[in-house]
Parts: structure tokens; C-alpha cells; sequence
């Protein structure tokens, strides 16, 4: 199972997961210009909300996507994103350097 998923269908579903909350995303915004249009402001404040939750459940798919990334194709990631978590680990438990 980990051979299909280091061939391209987790790549891929992230990338149809982040489409589909782009598509999301401009739908909030365009119904959020609507409200605000006619004065509606109480729905304003809850598809602010929704944006704000939205784009915070993106942000963590896109960690996950690079953690992902890191665990499958450590040959593209950056070797700053290791020590930077590993001296993080570090300071956090007290150890020295």
C-alpha cells in the first residue's frame, strides 16, 4: 500500500482536497460580498467565521501535504525544515546543544 501511495494517488488527492477549498473559498467570498452588499451583517459575521475556519483547515492540509512530502520524497524537501524541528525538539525538552 505504501508503494501505491509514494505513486502519485496522495499527491493527487491533495491536490484535488485543495482545489475543492479554493472552489469553497470563492464561494464564501462571493456570498460574504452579497451579505455585506444588502447590509446583512450578521450573516457577514458568520461567513467570516466560515472563511477564517476554511482557510485554517487549508493551512493544515498544506502542512500535512509537506510533512507528507518530507516522509516520501525526503529529496525534495529542504534539509532546514529537519534541524529547524530538531533544534525546536531540543530547546522545548532542555537539551543542550
Amino acid at each position: 500500500m505504501v508503494e501505491d501511495m509514494s505513486g502519485g494517488y496522495v499527491p493527487a488527492a491533495f491536490s484535488e482536497v485543495l482545489s475543492e477549498f479554493s472552489k469553497a473559498r470563492e464561494i464564501l467570498v462571493e456570498a460574504l460580498a452579497r451579505a455585506a452588499g444588502i447590509g446583512d451583517y450578521d450573516a457577514v459575521a458568520e461567513l467570516t467565521e466560515r472563511l477564517k475556519g476554511a482557510d485554517t483547515l487549508k493551512d493544515t492540509i498544506e502542512r500535512l501535504e509537506e510533512e507528507w512530502q518530507a516522509v516520501f520524497y525526503p529529496e525534495v524537501v529542504e534539509p532546514e525544515l529537519f534541524v529547524s524541528a530538531l533544534l525546536d525538539s531540543r530547546t522545548a525538552l532542555g537539551v543542550p546543544d
